[in-house]
């Protein structure tokens, strides 16, 4: 049984007013949040009020509903759960303002559903200055002075867009069609343009729990501060410190300032149960705190160390890292090598680039998916938006409705195919070990012009007229799609040490890390 600490159980009993939760790594605020929540909604007593609890990431989603439901169990799993929701902070305010309602503010006949990238009636809409333009999925949005500014990222660049970019983002919006980051424009417009659905929203969510405030966005802050005017009470858990910046333009400012204002009670929770004493201090002192370590390490050997590499021995590092975890008796399942961007952690974890161009490119990744991440689910995805590329008189919303598994397909049938289409690499997708342009090219035209032709037969879905041209062989290579050190290698004698970002592993205890910075060392 989790004993909580005395600042955990004085965020737990807090009366429910807004409140702001400083709370250090390792500190216990996955326990502390759930509790909280069965805390806040025991307090409505029989008000019909939801209670929310809200995060960045589906692993902590996942976890914070496994803790409640194992917390409520005793009590019969059905006690309150109609009135607790915990989800995503973009899911919870896409299916509950953008499906039900966005069609009103985008002007849409039909509902709102999320882009995925491949429908094929995105061709051609585009956003930039002149001849400089991007997909206008690529538009991303941020708030400065109230105003909604769009842009776009490349290569850890920000670089603005034209105000005419509100155009096309509204003809996108009037398909019914939005990315994530469109998404919260179209929340906040929503809100803002129907005065009587905010009043609503905020009686049906008088209680909002925020987990990771410190990733809180600008677009997310307006939203956010107008349920609060509103009558929505917000309650902030998070640690400034540990912000990704840039993550959905959010650099820990809204936690910090929320601290500061009227009627917000501040708490903060400064044992760190997860890390060892060396560690701790050496995060204190980088980010000026004075966190506690109550952990103590099982070696002398275990700390922080720093360490230096040449250009072109990234390798050998790595190598040795994963002699040190095993020397050390630690478990490599448990261990990562961490960096900040997804390319990088690609790189060295030697993910060799999909070849060939536009959707034949998307296909050579989808294979690279399946046999070499043995990401099946991954791999279907791109099947389906090259299909919906292909297939020239289906809905717009094809790609949603064939990879939401709440929506009722526009064929199940196809559904089926495609994702018989995505597995089986005798008589669909070709397997990445084959040579790109010889073998694996080929086998891969002949079997979607055959699969179009029976989307066509039996959905009444026809096809593109140029497929030759939509499934070029353009930048392929003779070689295999799966590079030959990958195929000869011995995984069952090499110890495998997973590469990934440090957005991807927040949360997670992990036994060994070796954090990845190019050029000089700041704070992770």
């Amino acid at each position: 049984m989790i004993v909580l600490s005395q600042e955990q159980q004085d965020v737990v009993d807090a009366a429910i007013s807004p409140l702001c939760v400083i709370a250090c790594a390792g500190s216990g605020k996955t326990t502390t949040a759930v509790r909280r929540l069965i805390k806040v909604r025991e307090a409505l007593n029989t008000s019909r009020g939801r209670v929310a609890l809200l995060s960045y990431s589906n692993v902590a989603v996942d976890t914070f509903r496994d803790n409640y439901d194992e917390l409520m169990q005793p009590l019969g799993l059905s006690r309150c759960r109609s009135l607790v929701e915990i989800d995503t902070l973009d899911a919870f305010f896409s299916r509950n303002l953008l499906a039900p309602h966005g069609h009103r503010v985008m002007k849409s006949k039909r509902a709102a559903f999320l882009l995925h990238g491949g429908e094929g009636y995105l061709a051609g809409q585009t956003c930039g200055y002149g001849k400089d333009t991007r997909p206008i999925t690529k538009a991303k949005v941020r708030y400065r002075n109230g105003k909604a500014e769009f842009y776009r990222s490349e290569n850890g660049n920000n670089f603005d867009l034209p105000p005419a970019t509100v155009g096309a983002i509204e003809k996108l919006g009037r398909s019914g069609g939005y990315t994530h980051d469109l998404g919260r424009y179209w929340c906040h417009r929503l809100l803002v343009e129907y005065p009587e659905l905010l009043r609503a929203f905020a009686r049906r969510y008088p209680q909002i729990i925020i987990d990771e405030a410190q990733d809180i966005g600008s677009a997310h802050q307006m939203v956010l501060d107008l349920l609060i005017a509103a009558g929505s009470v917000v309650s902030l858990i998070g640690d400034p410190d540990q912000s990704i910046y840039a993550f959905a333009d959010a650099d820990g400012q809204y936690l910090r300032d929320y601290a500061s204002r009227s009627g917000v009670a501040t708490l903060a929770i400064t044992q760190n149960r997860r890390s060892i004493p060396k560690i701790v201090n050496a995060a204190s002192k980088l980010a000026g705190r004075s966190d506690a370590a109550i952990r103590s390490p099982l070696k002398d050997t275990h700390g922080v160390f720093l360490t230096s590499y040449k250009k072109g021995e990234e390798q050998k590092l790595i190598d040795a890292f994963k002699l040190e975890v095993a020397s050390e008796e630690l478990a490599p399942e448990n261990s990562a090598v961490l960096t900040r961007a997804r390319e990088l952690a690609d790189t060295l974890g030697g993910k060799k680039e999909a070849l060939g161009q536009g959707l034949t490119q998307r296909l050579a990744h989808a294979s690279l998916l399946r046999d070499r991440d043995h990401d099946y689910e991954g791999a279907f995805r791109e099947v389906v938006a090259v299909f919906s590329s292909l297939i020239e008189d289906g809905p717009d919303d094809l790609v949603t409705q064939l990879t939401a598994p709440s929506r009722q397909s526009v064929s199940l049938d196809l559904k089926r195919q495609l994702w018989s289409f995505t597995r089986n690499p005798d008589d669909g997708l070709p397997s990445a070990t084959l040579p790109g342009s010889s073998e694996w090219h080929p086998k891969m035209f002949a079997r979607v012009k055959e699969a179009l032709k029976e989307i066509a037969q039996r959905d009444k879905l026809n096809s593109t007229s140029n497929l030759g041209n939509r499934l070029a062989k353009t930048k392929l290579t003779a070689e295999p799609l799966l590079p030959k050190a990958d195929l000869a290698k011995d995984t069952s004698s090499e110890l495998e040490i997973r590469v990934d970002t440090v957005h991807k592993a927040k949360g997670e205890s992990l036994d060994a890390v070796l954090y990845w910075q190019v050029g000089l060392p700041t704070v992770p």
